[in-house]
């Protein structure tokens, strides 16, 4: 790794704890987020397998397949 890159390197380090608690509380909104999901989903029907399914496929956008 040359110098400037190392440099970069650490920086991005630097940046990556300095927001940890912002994606910490992120990681949190989106687990939840999902989890509603699911839960709307086994609510209007589909058993636990399918909801997964659906939720695997459409992460945090309801309705976008990823696919």
């Amino acid at each position: 790794m040359q110098p400037h890159e190392q440099i970069e390197f650490e920086l991005a380090i630097d940046e990556i704890k300095r927001n940890m608690d912002n994606h910490i509380k992120w990681c949190h909104a989106v687990s939840e987020t999902m989890f509603e999901y699911y839960k709307a989903l086994m609510d209007k029907g589909f058993n636990a397998q399918q909801a997964l399914q659906i939720v695997i496929a459409h992460g945090i956008n309801p309705g976008n397949a990823n696919r």
